[in-house]
């Protein structure tokens, strides 16, 4: 693996550079494959490959929603684990990925995620796979900081084997490959976030709002704790307080959402936050949801899935986020000035009632998103690269 010019990219995998021209047996290794936006997005990669490619679906937590997504023609059969996926690295789970692995024989070997992290072990030395390794969006239980110190160590051995590259969708996961893992520079690719610029388009708001109508500010992510859907809430009773009219729309389930509204009832701001339970990281979901907001928001303080902010930009909708989150690193540079920093509440308010406060700002800065979308998030080249 390395920086091999050719006519399948820049870092072609030997053995899998027409990958376009032959039908190959590809083994997706998974974490998790239920419903949430990572997943969405490997199961969109799957179905456009074709119906020539043989998957083989493996998810370590046995959770298998994203499934649902693949269509009638995608060629697919589930694997199951042998043993399911527990806390760091074991003996027995390695040597049960190794005699699935060679019971297969795939022509590629992809795995997705910290819990793959055993097959990255056992592929190595004569007979191994072709391996790509995605390091993605990190989810509940996967976060980067609470690796432990045996986790890291395996995987600083496992790292600079042959025959394999790694693909990182931002800063935070290309820095946790090459800096703490030790994952060769030339081997680690970006890869955009994609979204269906067809079906996630810009509605056609006014150039003012009537009289009297409230301003939207939406979220499209789900009710984690990670999150932080509480500053919004704050945020939202701040500019009440102010005086404007001003209304919250959270789209999305989670186990968050009884804490949030007994949070919005403490505030005596329940009124105005409406929570839809709809799946918001569901593109036309997502594309009928934004329709209906003026400003889209994402608080959260750590580089997490960059799905819902992505989405908002295909919406031609103005972000408000944290600083040190996903959503600050994607919007266009006229949205900048309400990119805030995290632990700022009182800046953010300002950032969001100069929102409110201004259709036509709001206008410009979701046209501008759009082409920033349109520019560097569109699903064919996200399936592309």
């Amino acid at each position: 693996v390395g920086p091999k010019k050719g006519r399948d990219g820049p870092y072609a995998l030997a053995g899998v550079s027409c990958m376009s021209e032959h039908a190959r047996k590809i083994l997706w290794i998974f974490s998790s494959f239920g419903l949430d936006a990572p997943h969405r997005r490997y199961a969109e990669l799957i179905n456009r490959m074709g119906p020539k490619h043989e998957h083989v679906i493996c998810a370590l937590d046995q959770d298998t929603g994203a499934e649902a997504l693949f269509d009638a023609e995608t060629r697919w059969r589930a694997l199951n684990p042998a043993r399911k996926r527990g806390a760091g690295f074991s003996l027995g789970a390695m040597w049960s990925s190794r005699k699935a692995l060679k019971a297969e024989r795939p022509d590629l070997l992809i795995t997705v995620g910290l819990g793959a992290g055993d097959w990255l072990t056992v592929n190595r030395g004569q007979g191994a796979a072709p391996h790509i390794h995605f390091e993605d969006p990190i989810g509940p239980g996967e976060a980067i900081e609470g690796a432990d110190g045996a986790q890291d160590w395996a995987r600083r051995q496992t790292m600079a084997a042959r025959n394999r590259a790694f693909v990182a969708e931002g800063d935070e996961y290309e820095r946790l490959l090459t800096k703490r893992w030790g994952a060769p520079a030339s081997s680690v690719k970006r890869m955009p976030w994609g979204v269906d610029l067809t079906l996630v388009k810009p509605a056609d708001r006014p150039e003012a709002p009537a009289d009297g109508a409230p301003v939207v500010i939406g979220s499209l992510t789900p009710l984690v704790a990670e999150k932080r859907h509480d500053r919004l809430i704050r945020v939202l009773a701040t500019l009440l307080e102010r005086g404007r009219q001003v209304e919250l729309r959270l789209v999305g389930e989670g186990p968050e959402r009884d804490r949030l509204q007994a949070m919005a009832e403490s505030l005596e701001v329940a009124d105005r936050v409406a929570f839809i339970p709809r799946d918001g990281l569901d593109p036309a979901v997502a594309a009928e949801e934004a329709a209906q907001m003026d400003v889209c928001a994402d608080l959260t303080d750590a580089c997490r899935s960059p799905a819902g902010p992505t989405l908002a930009l295909a919406a031609g909708l103005p972000i408000l986020a944290a600083r040190d989150g996903t959503a600050g690193r994607l919007a266009s540079d006229s949205n900048a000035p309400f990119i805030r920093p995290f632990d700022d509440e009182s800046a953010l308010a300002a950032s969001a009632e100069s929102l409110v406060s201004d259709a036509s700002l709001r206008r410009a800065i979701g046209v501008d998103n759009r082409a920033v979308a349109s520019e560097r998030h569109a699903m064919a080249a996200m399936v592309a690269a």
